[in-house]
C-alpha cells in the first residue's frame, strides 16, 4: 500500500501507568488539590511504513486542572535549551519511550486535558519545525491543525487523574491511523485528536 496515496484516519492513545489502588474502596479518598504528586509524560508509537522520520517538534505541555488552573512545561531540546524539543517519533516504537517531561511537581487531582503544543512544518525552515523524511530522502512538512493560523498545532486528550503516587503517562501515536498524506498536497497532516 502506498503511503502517499492513502488517507489514514486518526488515533493516537493515551496510556496510564502506575495508578494505586486500594482493597476497600470505602476507605479510599480522593485527592486534595493541595497534594502534591509528579507527573511524567513519554512518548511512542507504532511503526510506519513509506517514511524514514516522522519528527514532531513540541514545543510545551499544559494540563488544566478541573478546579481551573492550568499548569505548562516548557519542552526544550536537551542539547539547546533555546530550541523546542523535535522527536522522530520512529526512533521510540514499541516499548521504546522517549521521555518528554521528568518528575514534574503537580497538585494531585482530577484534570480536565491535557495539550501537547506542536510547532508546524515551515518549509522556509524544516530543520527546526515538524516534518517527515520520506524512503525517497523528499520531504514534507508535518502539520497539526487547531484553530488559528499561528505556526502552532495542538494535541489534545481529555480527563484524566494524577495520584498521590509517581504518575507516568505515554502519548503513543499510531501513525498508520493518525497521518494523513492528501494527494496534490506539499504537507503532511497528523490528526489532532483521537481515543
Amino acid at each position: 500500500m502506498n503511503f502517499k496515496s492513502t488517507i489514514l484516519s486518526s488515533a493516537i492513545i493515551f496510556a496510564l501507568a502506575g495508578c494505586g489502588s486500594s482493597n476497600d474502596e470505602a476507605e479510599t479518598t480522593p485527592p486534595q488539590a493541595s497534594d502534591k504528586t509528579t507527573f511524567s509524560l513519554g512518548i511512542s508509537d507504532a511503526p510506519v511504513t513509506g517514511l524514514k522520520q516522522v519528527n514532531v517538534v513540541f514545543d510545551s505541555i499544559t494540563i488544566k486542572a478541573q478546579a481551573g488552573e492550568e499548569v505548562s512545561f516548557a519542552t526544550r531540546s536537551k542539547n539547546d535549551s533555546t530550541l523546542a524539543q523535535m522527536v522522530n517519533l520512529l526512533d521510540y516504537t514499541g516499548d521504546d519511550i522517549f521521555q518528554l517531561l521528568d518528575d514534574q511537581e503537580v497538585p494531585a487531582g482530577d484534570y480536565s486535558w491535557i495539550r501537547a503544543q506542536v510547532i508546524n512544518g515551515d518549509t522556509n525552515n524544516l530543520s527546526l519545525t515538524s516534518h517527515v523524511v520520506y524512503e525517497d530522502g523528499s520531504i514534507a512538512p508535518l502539520i497539526v491543525k487547531r484553530k488559528g493560523n499561528d505556526g502552532v498545532g495542538e494535541i489534545q486528550l481529555d480527563g484524566f487523574t494524577l495520584n498521590q503516587t509517581d504518575n507516568e503517562f505515554v502519548l503513543e501515536f499510531d501513525l498508520k491511523k493518525s497521518l494523513v498524506d492528501p494527494q496534490n498536497n506539499n504537507e503532511v497532516f497528523l490528526k489532532p485528536r483521537g481515543v
